[in-house]
């Protein structure tokens, strides 16, 4: 039972990476408080030791996934993936942190203005893929099915490769609606922010719909780019971005066992009035009722107490769990399952939803070797953060958001889908590198403007090349 004497001493060591958070943040502002390496740390240990934390005080974590006895091995673990994680980060960003603050602002003036027009082809898209997911307008409205159910319908048809195109035109629209903001002109500022904020649910209809916990993330997305771009000046908006994305992720996480789909049904929960479903599944009921919404720890333990009985082998999920890293698009080259799923572990359908964290997944693979897999992952934010001081523009904005949600993705997805945003952002930052290496001449430095229009990714910034005060920009 837990908890045994090891899991106190666990718990402390398990705040040593947030410590370490905490001093860097310190010494170099709150900018890097939202660098990757921080924000990767917060995530992790919010969704392996917050919950522990919890448990350990209040000792009432009745979890339906949860096996306590694999506790302290989750907490060792996941301390350790941290580690590794500020490690690799810390070795890709080798190089002084001077340019920060110039960088910040001038990440601002290296992207084209962002103009209403974009932001309204892109809200017509969502809205366009968001029906053909639903189907229709009075499923949009008011779902007849349960969660989950709509997606099995479409699955293997062409209609679901076309709704995947949803969450990443989402997060471009979430991305290009906080560029569109941070650009707002003398004055205009109010009408931006409320622009913004519209097109912003519009990026969440479909996490709405589903009664998804993460309902509100695109505007977590404008909260992290804010702080980043603006600092402490940008706090206000952050904070209220925040509060909505609270809002709507606990809304929505709490009443999805009492309401069918539907953004109808989600303003009923909203306003508390009566459920659509009679009798609420209780498994659901259950599920919902984490203290934690970002919990991860509890699927950890459910996957990692299937070693013992499934002994997996490297020759067989371990080289499973390499091709599911592969970049391709799963239809060209198909993968394989990582292990048993924690549907068929609990006996359920495939409409309750229950997934596998990344760490989990990698743990079931390697074992302890597992922790690896935070190494590339550290590397590539390092190198992202990097980049970004140095060269801001289009593209690394985007890819510095596309990392972000990754965070929270490899919570409660599996090694495929955790990893697909960075390798994204990885090759897009690579790829804008050599459209402009070919489009500049030898031996000649372009403007930043030349960068923009040939790839988006602007030239190395310096403090010099972007004085304090810049139009429109506040200092």
């Amino acid at each position: 039972m837990w908890p045994t004497p090891w899991s106190l001493p666990l718990l402390v060591f398990g705040l040593l990476p947030l410590g370490y958070v905490a001093i860097t943040a310190a010494r170099r502002g709150l900018a890097e408080l939202v660098s990757l390496k921080c924000v990767g740390v917060l995530f992790l240990w919010t969704g392996y030791h917050l919950s522990p934390w919890i448990y350990y005080f209040l000792e009432n974590w009745d979890r339906f996934l949860l096996v306590d006895d694999l506790l302290d091995d989750g907490l060792a673990f996941s301390t350790l993936a941290m580690v590794v994680f500020i490690a690799g980060c810390t070795v890709a960003e080798r190089g002084k942190h001077d340019e920060q603050d110039a960088s910040c602002e001038a990440a601002i003036q290296a992207v084209r203005p962002v103009r209403g027009i974009h932001l309204a082809w892109l809200c017509a898209g969502l809205v366009m893929l968001f029906l053909i997911r639903v189907g229709g307008l009075s499923e949009a409205w008011a779902s007849t099915s349960d969660r989950g159910i709509r997606g099995l319908e479409l699955r293997g048809t062409v209609l679901f490769y076309v709704a995947m195109l949803h969450p990443m035109l989402a997060l471009a629209t979430a991305c290009m609606t906080a560029l569109y903001v941070l650009q707002s002109p003398p004055g205009l500022q109010a009408r931006r922010i409320g622009q913004g904020f519209l097109c912003l649910l519009v990026a969440s209809l479909d996490a709405i719909w589903n009664f998804s916990r993460s309902a509100g993330y695109p505007f977590a997305v404008l909260a992290f780019v804010m702080l980043r771009a603006r600092g402490r000046r940008g706090a206000g908006i952050a904070v209220a971005c925040v509060a909505i994305a609270g809002f709507l992720g606990s809304v929505a996480y709490s009443s999805r066992s009492q309401y069918h789909p539907g953004l109808g049904n989600f303003l009923k929960a909203a306003t508390g009035r009566h459920a659509s479903v009679e009798e609420p599944d209780g498994i659901a009921q259950a599920l919902a009722g984490e203290t934690n919404p970002l919990d991860a720890m509890s699927a950890w333990t459910l996957k990692a107490s299937l070693v013992d009985s499934e002994q997996p082998t490297f020759s067989e999920e371990g080289i499973a769990a390499l091709l599911v890293l592969q970049p391709l698009p799963s239809f060209l080259l198909p993968t394989r399952p990582i292990g048993p799923s924690l549907n068929e572990v609990r006996g359920l359908d495939d409409t309750i939803g229950l997934t596998t964290p990344a760490l989990a997944e990698a743990y079931y693979a390697f074992g302890v070797w597992g922790v690896w897999v935070m190494v590339p992952l550290g590397l590539g934010a390092g190198w992202l953060d990097r980049q970004f001081r140095h060269r801001p523009g289009l593209v690394a904005w985007f890819s510095v958001v596309l990392y972000f949600a990754s965070f929270p993705l490899g919570l409660h997805n599996g090694l495929r889908a955790a990893s697909r945003l960075p390798i994204y952002a990885l090759a897009a930052v690579a790829i804008a590198r050599q459209i402009r290496g070919m489009t500049q001449p030898p031996g000649e430095t372009a403007s930043v403007g030349e960068g923009i229009r040939a790839c988006s990714l602007a030239p190395r910034v310096s403090r010099a090349a972007y004085p304090r005060r810049h139009a429109g920009i506040k200092t």
